[in-house]
């Protein structure tokens, strides 16, 4: 059985073939991560999230107060790791600061542990920062800066309506 990508997040559904060259070509999660050329030292692998299930046992019960803080317990995780510059990519889903200005010191101690050194972290939100800000009345949000002082923030006022353009040009491709 050939892989797919299959979509459905939205109204639709979208399920295309994957080319062999795309196909996932890590057995696992420590293979990647040597790929990367990640150290074990800094960086660790943990299957809490294994079943869609965040487990409560220490040291996890700090990735599950940040899952907590983040919508759909979407916690910050690497997802690229630049070999060079020991740079990392993360994402997770918008903080539920709401509009008490709650804030979860888990979330920045996790935020904190990727930056190498006394080095300035940048926090990417694809969102304007008005709608970041509106969204704190439903009890999302935006970080707040002073909860954050490693991290500088930026406002990237990507359109919804461009990611679903890249989408559909996903389908039709």
């Amino acid at each position: 059985m050939p892989w797919r990508l299959s979509l459905n997040q939205f109204v639709f559904t979208i399920s295309v073939p994957l080319p062999t060259s795309l196909v996932w070509p890590f057995s696992t999660a420590e293979a990647l991560l040597a790929a990367w050329g990640c150290s074990p030292e800094r960086y660790r692998v943990s299957y809490i999230n294994r079943g869609f299930k965040v487990c409560a046992s220490y040291p996890q019960d700090i990735i599950k107060k940040s899952a907590g803080y983040h919508h759909q317990g979407r916690f910050p995780m690497v997802c690229f790791h630049h070999k060079k510059s020991g740079a990392v990519l993360i994402k997770c889903g918008q903080p539920l600061v709401g509009p008490t200005s709650k804030r979860c010191r888990e979330d920045v101690s996790i935020l904190n542990a990727c930056l190498p050194g006394l080095s300035k972290g940048k926090v990417m939100d694809i969102r304007s920062q008005s709608i970041a800000q509106q969204h704190m009345s439903k009890g999302g949000g935006t970080e707040i800066p002073s909860h954050y002082p490693q991290w500088r923030m930026e406002y990237a006022k990507l359109d919804s309506l461009i990611l679903l353009d890249s989408l559909t040009h996903l389908h039709t491709a």
